[in-house]
């Protein structure tokens, strides 16, 4: 593991803090389908990562981590990037997941913090893995935003100069890899409803920028009194179909379009029907084509705190349902296993994981003891 030092600066500071927080003394290297599960840990900012064998449903590390902690896990998965620390004096770790080492430490200055508990991780990289992306936010005036992009170079381990701007009022960006060629990553702004489409040169500057505007929930399907404020008919998720070659768009109120990678358009595929609401984060898709998608009844939203406690299954070919379930526990996440045989639910107020077969979407275990407040899980390839 390599020492901290350096002169007492507040950023140095946060990186000696940081050093010393996340190393594990013990360190089991993490093998193919491990779980890594993040806690954000609630009001009171720390968090914690925790390494997970699902099939054993062991508890195989915990590192303690600093304020509002975000992470990501890019190609192979030989590092694991774990952000934390103060808006102004976040510092980005990069872990190596063989030994547990911490291999080095990049101060980013002015990152975007979530506010509740996040409901993506606010770490991406590029398709080819040479570039990874935090959002940074740097408040101009009281209620004013400046929102961008800071470039890391993945394989030097450095901080480029660079900074990709973001659209006026982009709010926390929600960072989806894009495995389609032309463009590095895509950011969607679902304060502003639209998704900005970024390519970076071979010095991590920005070299191309195209925007895309989502569509807005359409108004109701049955009759209803009144009309759901705007922030509600927005965008909630964008996920990658791989199956269909296509980007598939959640809206909160039960809609779905698909975007073609290729000319960027957008197809209609499911009416906003309001009987079910899919927060972000709620949507997983299999290789083969199936959409596993948590909602909660509409009308029943703020009762569950956001919470999902309905699962269903979806080809994405058609749109059609082929099961659902409701939970025991209500969750705010869901991932897919590799080989898309298990699916993986976050339990924040119940501190757990619910294993789920996904073929028939019964609970297989839930594991408990991951924290206070996990909302987000990454998977060892």
């Amino acid at each position: 593991m390599n020492t901290c030092l350096g002169s007492i600066t507040p950023v140095l500071l946060a990186v000696a803090a940081l050093c010393s927080s996340v190393f594990a003394q013990q360190w089991t290297p993490p093998e193919p389908g491990w779980l890594y599960v993040l806690a954000s840990a609630g009001s009171s900012g720390n968090g914690g990562l925790f390494v997970v064998d699902p099939i054993a449903g062991n508890i195989m590390d915990a590192l303690t981590t600093e304020y509002h902690p975000d992470f990501g896990l890019c190609g192979n998965g030989s590092k694991l990037y774990l952000l934390g620390g103060p808006e102004l004096s976040g510092v980005l770790s990069v872990i190596e997941t063989r030994t547990g080492n911490v291999l080095t430490k990049i101060p980013v200055p002015h990152r975007a913090v979530y506010t509740v508990r996040p409901s993506t991780p606010g770490i991406a990289c590029s398709s080819d893995g040479q570039w990874l992306f935090v959002q940074q936010m740097i408040t101009v005036n009281p209620g004013m935003d400046e929102d961008a992009l800071r470039v890391i170079d993945a394989q030097n381990k450095t901080l480029s100069p660079h900074t990709i701007p973001l659209p006026p009022g982009c709010g926390i960006a929600r960072l989806i890899q894009w495995p389609f060629g032309t463009w590095d990553i895509a950011a969607q702004c679902s304060a502003v409803n639209s998704l900005r489409l970024i390519r970076v040169d071979r010095m991590g500057d920005v070299e191309s920028i195209k925007d895309v505007s989502l569509n807005l929930a359409e108004p109701w399907t049955v009759h209803r009194s009144g009309f759901p404020a705007k922030g509600q008919r927005m965008t909630t998720s964008v996920v990658v179909d791989q199956a269909n070659r296509v980007l598939v768009i959640f809206r909160g109120g039960g809609g779905v379009d698909q975007l073609d990678p290729d000319t960027l358009t957008l197809r209609r595929r499911i009416a906003d029907d309001w009987q079910r609401w899919v927060p972000p984060g709620g949507v997983a898709i299999s290789k083969s084509g199936m959409a596993f998608v948590g909602s909660v009844a509409y009308n029943e939203r703020t009762v569950t705190d956001g919470l999902m406690n309905t699962i269903s299954a979806e080809r994405t070919s058609d749109w059609t349902e082929v099961a659902s379930k409701q939970t025991t526990i209500p969750f705010s996440s869901v991932v897919l296993s590799l080989d898309g045989q298990t699916l993986y639910a976050v339990n924040p107020k119940a501190h757990s994981v619910t294993m789920f077969n996904a073929s028939t979407l019964e609970e297989i275990k839930t594991i408990n003891g991951l924290g206070e407040q996990p909302s987000l899980i990454l998977i060892q390839p």
